[in-house]
């Protein structure tokens, strides 16, 4: 009993830990997403105006920048492993929409998988 129990308690801190990550990561996801799409929209309206803004190199560090519209026909995104891809802004834009809905359909199978693991550790000390 206490083997089983130990491996099922052992899956659920992992489960537990994928689903945190991705908790972490979806945010992100939609706000580079939501980035990605403003710019595009941006291109598309044709406004010769620059955009000053400010963008974030870190949790609390900050850069001004100003964006041409002729700057935003490619988009540069981290891929993670301290890599940095530039894409056209469709090409990041579906990308961004696959990597989201895929992060949360694996967060719906963490939450299933918890959910059993859950029902498997409180109903085998009953067996």
């Amino acid at each position: 009993f206490q083997e089983m129990i130990s491996k099922y308690q052992f899956m659920e801190v992992n489960t537990q830990r994928r689903a945190q990550g991705l908790r972490d990561k979806i945010p992100d996801i939609k706000k580079t997403l939501e980035m990605v799409r403003f710019l595009k929209l941006r291109r598309e309206s044709a406004s010769d105006k620059p955009l000053e803004t400010n963008f974030e190199l870190n949790d609390t560090l900050y850069a001004r920048a100003t964006v041409s519209p002729a700057d935003t026909e490619e988009v540069y995104l981290w891929l993670g492993a301290n890599v940095m891809l530039a894409y056209p802004i469709e090409e990041a834009e579906s990308m961004l929409d696959d990597k989201l809905s895929a992060a949360e359909k694996s967060l719906g199978n963490c939450e299933e998988d918890l959910e059993f693991l859950r029902e498997q550790i409180t109903v085998c000390p009953s067996l």
